[in-house]
């Protein structure tokens, strides 16, 4: 059975690119990430990245560093764009 937890955080800024905006949520994490992993013995634990954009005329690009960043936590990225004329 698994418990029901959310922890989130809103960011309330605008980054140069998703990754950079990855990268910075990342980085109070390093070093924690079997602390974190713990969690996912009890609960279903996940990323959730939401994108919002102004246009779909382009394409995201995560580099491999990025992404061995977020696999050394063993958690799914679930990413999902919004259209935005804010954004």
């Amino acid at each position: 059975m698994f418990t029901k937890a959310l922890w989130a955080y809103g960011g309330g800024q605008k980054w140069a690119s998703l990754e950079e905006g990855l990268n910075s949520l990342l980085r109070p994490l390093s070093g924690k990430e079997l602390a974190l992993k713990r969690y996912a013995s009890t609960a279903e634990v996940f990323w959730w990245c939401g994108h919002f954009q102004s246009t779909f005329d382009h394409s995201t690009v995560f580099s491999p560093a990025l992404l061995g960043r977020l696999a050394d936590f063993n958690f799914p990225l679930h990413l999902v764009s919004y259209f935005s004329d804010d954004a």
